[in-house]
């Protein structure tokens, strides 16, 4: 056999020119660190999905919480919460700085 070399097509293809055509078998040869990191990545999924579920082993350790010895109520959130109505205070109509809608202009000689 003859050993041709892969060329970019595509993107982030691999294409192959062939002098001939014919049967070809193709091989793809991996170095021995990839095999470990996907391990590793396996390894870490899973402890992050162990993690975040709550099942619980017998073999960790548990943190006991500490109880309060006064567990009376804080407060009451449960009634309805009423703000204060505060009443709008009428502007002077004859203060310049008073502001009117166009159709609430004092008109001349209503002053």
């Amino acid at each position: 056999g003859e050993e041709v070399v892969g060329r970019r097509a595509f993107g982030s293809t691999l294409a192959f020119d062939a002098p001939t055509a014919g049967d070809a078998t193709l091989t793809y040869d991996t170095g021995w660190v990839r095999p470990l990191i996907v391990m590793l990545q396996i390894l870490v999924i899973v402890a992050l999905m162990f993690a975040a579920s709550r099942v619980r082993s017998n073999y960790l350790p548990r943190r006991r919480l500490a109880r309060l010895a006064d567990a009376s109520q804080v407060a009451d959130l449960t009634s309805p919460f009423d703000p204060p109505v505060v009443p709008p205070t009428p502007a002077p109509e004859d203060d310049p700085n008073t502001l009117h809608f166009i159709d609430d202009r004092p008109k001349e000689g209503e002053l």
